[in-house]
Formats: structure tokens, sequence, C-alpha cells
């Protein structure tokens, strides 16, 4: 059979369906094509057939493989970008707030306000401790003072002391910190 005597319909129908072929579904979309024109032309119905709503089955996109493995489920939603989540989230924000919203904002400020105050606490407690060390320290020296005539030696009468050298003990700072909790983990290598 000739090209001439084929209908322009199916013509056209051919060369869209080359057109959409690749590489990976030539073959099936080839043997596809070429037992629709055979069954066709069987049923003498060449002429007839509405070529444009006829699908090739190979040349459908294929809907991809579900794997239910450890990969991310698809949903029926598409993602949206940074841009667009933040555009959305801005626009509900500026929607209103409702009751649930206002009650649980209320809740936040508090839980704030609470943990400001135990804060505060715990620096008030630190001063008066401060103070109360300061205290101590300035009693210590005025003891220690009396102890010792001047800055140099603690005792004259030690043969060994030497009047000219500071005694850096006198001057020592013991820490009197009660809070066992620091802010910070020192790492230190072996």
């Amino acid at each position: 059979m000739s090209s001439e005597s084929w209908p322009p319909q199916l013509r056209e129908w051919v060369a869209r369906c080359l057109s959409q072929m690749s590489d990976a579904n030539r073959t099936d979309a080839q043997a596809e094509l070429r037992q629709a024109i055979a069954n066709a032309f069987a049923e003498k119905t060449l002429w007839t057939t509405d070529w444009a709503g006829v699908q090739l089955q190979s040349l459908m996109p294929k809907a991809p493989p579900t794997i239910n493995s450890l990969k991310r489920k698809m949903n029926d939603t598409p993602q949206l970008s940074k841009k667009a989540k933040k555009a959305a989230a801005q626009k509900h924000a500026n929607a209103g707030l409702d009751f649930g919203d206002q009650a649980a904002l209320s809740r936040r400020a508090e839980r704030f306000q609470r943990e400001h105050e135990q804060e505060r606490q715990k620096s008030t407690r630190g001063q008066a401790s401060l103070q109360a060390n300061n205290q101590n320290a300035q009693l210590l020296n005025r003891i220690s003072r009396a102890d010792s005539p001047s800055v140099f030696g603690t005792n004259p009468d030690d043969p060994e002391a030497d009047p000219n050298v500071l005694d850096w003990d006198k001057y020592t700072i013991v820490g009197t910190n009660q809070e066992l909790f620091k802010d910070y983990l020192r790492l230190t290598s072996v």
C-alpha cells in the first residue's frame, strides 16, 4: 500500500506519534503504531477512524513508580518556595488573630515573665552573696593586717624571711562561689 492512498488524518497522526517518541520508548511505540494501522486496515476503517483521538499506550506519560522505602513520600500538594511560604505566613498573620492565638500569646508572655523573674532573683541572690563575701574578705584583711606590722615579710622573727620580698600568700584569693551551674562547657584535649 503506497503512502498516497493513506488518509491525510492518518499521515498527520503518524507524524505526531513519531515526533513524540524518545529513544527509550521508540521500539514499543513503533510496534504499537504498526499494530494499530494493521488492525484499522484489516477492519477497513482507515478512512473512517478519527485518528486525532487515537492515543498510543506506549506514548502516554507513565506515572512514577511508588516506592515505599526510606524516600520522602510525594504529597498531592506541590512544595512551595521559601518566598511563597513566607508570603502565605504573612498573609495569615495579617488576617488577624483568633481567640486561641491570643490565649497562647498571653500564656507565652506569662511564661517569659516568670523566667525573667527567676533570673532576676538569681542575680540578686548572687549579688547578696557577693556583698557578704566582700564583707568577709574585708574582715579577713583587717585581721591579717593586725597580725603583721608591715607589708614586707610575714614574720620579722623568721630567720629565713627576707624583709624586701612581698608575702604573696597574704593576698591569696579564695573562691566562695556557691553555685555549681556554669553557662559554658570547657572542652580540653588530652
